[in-house]
């Protein structure tokens, strides 16, 4: 199965994105801001992430470069 990450503010994009992911067998993490998706990625690494561009607290941008500060 593929472990999934998905990081979106707005809810109802957010549940949609889930939803079919899901349905395809996917294994699905969600996060509301950037900074909880690095949290979370540090305690289960995905295969692969959805992120948003715009959100409060950690935008896209800011997560995307975190992550790549750490190539862990």
């Amino acid at each position: 199965m593929v472990n999934v990450l998905v990081v979106e503010d707005e809810e109802d994009i957010r549940n949609l994105l889930i939803d079919q992911l899901q349905d395809k067998g996917c294994i699905v993490r969600k996060a509301d801001n950037g900074a909880v998706a690095l949290q979370c990625v540090s305690e289960c690494r995905p295969d692969i992430i959805f992120v948003d561009i715009m959100m409060p607290v950690m935008d896209g941008f800011l997560f995307i470069s975190e992550l790549q500060e750490n190539p862990d």
